[in-house]
């Protein structure tokens, strides 16, 4: 019996995480732009709406960036090589990737919320340096996530 996944099944799974990150993308993007919203317009010294806004960016972005890191997992094993380099970058090379901007705009919106948490604080700048560096270092985390592969599971028996 042959246990390998054919070209084919790996382009459905492929297709299959692509269709649940693109689930997953406008309800946690909805929640942040409510939350960015609310935080701007009120600016009461509860902190709920950054600190829950910033939780959703990094929730939000750990999903999708492990969806990519299983269909990039997925896409290594395909042996067409046409559809392999279909799968990998279907549009036309540009200097920047979609999930560059896609973290970059979860990241200006990130500013948003570290800005307005540092004013509900009594030493501002220090706070909101503390907070961009916390935000950068997790979103640069999530970033590589991303851009990686779910490394293959191995079999402890193998017999």
């Amino acid at each position: 019996m042959n246990n390998e996944m054919t070209d084919v099944q790996r382009e459905e799974w492929s297709r299959h995480y692509d269709d649940i990150q693109w689930k997953v993308i406008p309800i946690f993007t909805a929640g942040v732009g409510v939350l960015v919203v609310y935080s701007l317009k009120e600016s009461r010294a509860l902190p709920w709406p950054e600190i829950c806004g910033l939780a959703l960016i990094f929730l939000g972005i750990f999903y999708v960036a492990s969806f990519r890191s299983f269909r990039n997992r997925i896409h290594d094993d395909i042996k067409n090589t046409e559809l392999k380099a279909f799968l990998k970058h279907p549009g036309a090379a540009a200097p920047i990737g979609q999930w560059d901007v896609f973290v970059g705009s979860f990241f200006a919106a990130s500013c948003i919320f570290n800005y307005q948490l540092a004013m509900k604080t009594s030493c501002f700048w220090v706070s909101f340096a503390c907070f961009v560096a916390i935000t950068v270092l997790l979103l640069f985390i999530l970033w590589k996530m991303g851009k990686s592969k779910i490394p293959k599971m191995t079999h402890f028996c193998n017999k």
